[in-house]
């Protein structure tokens, strides 16, 4: 800190050469009383602790909005299960303005239609084949024991 008569110059100074004075020396003079001061510094570094949480809470808000448009938009093409297929597609890689956000999230629940069809409601049931034939085989009944043509007759 700059001794006093160093900072005025040993002379009288006008209340505007008075307040330059100050900020050069990184002081500053608040009203209130003696407890309500803060440094210079001090107030610096507030200032950059109240930006970083905005920053924090505008990165989260940011996120929220993302998921809520990629649920939204499941939820409107059949997901069986928003929350799940949400995590599948991920938020990764979205964000801009309210309509970038919105078609980026059309894109992904698109594609995730397409790859993954049976997360959606209405998805056509999937077919497999064991590679038998399936006829109407007929069974001779002739060569059959009497407890065997009886539980045939039963399934029939």
């Amino acid at each position: 800190m700059a001794d006093i008569k160093e900072l005025f110059g040993g002379g009288s100074l006008s209340c505007e050469e008075f307040t330059e004075k100050l900020a050069a020396a990184g002081l500053v003079i608040l009203e209130g009383s003696a407890d309500d001061f803060v440094s210079a510094s001090r107030e610096a570094e507030l200032q950059g602790e109240l930006q970083s949480v905005r920053d924090e809470l505008e990165r989260k808000l940011d996120a929220h909005r993302v998921s809520y448009a990629v649920k939204l938009e499941l939820a409107k093409r059949g997901a069986i299960n928003p929350e799940l297929a949400a995590g599948v597609i991920g938020c990764d890689g979205i964000g801009g303005s309210d309509e970038e956000i919105r078609l980026a999230a059309e894109d992904r629940v698109r594609l995730l239609m397409k790859s993954e069809p049976y997360m959606f409601k209405g998805a056509p049931e999937p077919s497999f084949s064991t590679g038998s034939t399936h006829t109407g085989a007929v069974l001779d009944t002739d060569s059959m024991s009497d407890s065997e043509y009886y539980s045939y007759r039963k399934m029939l």
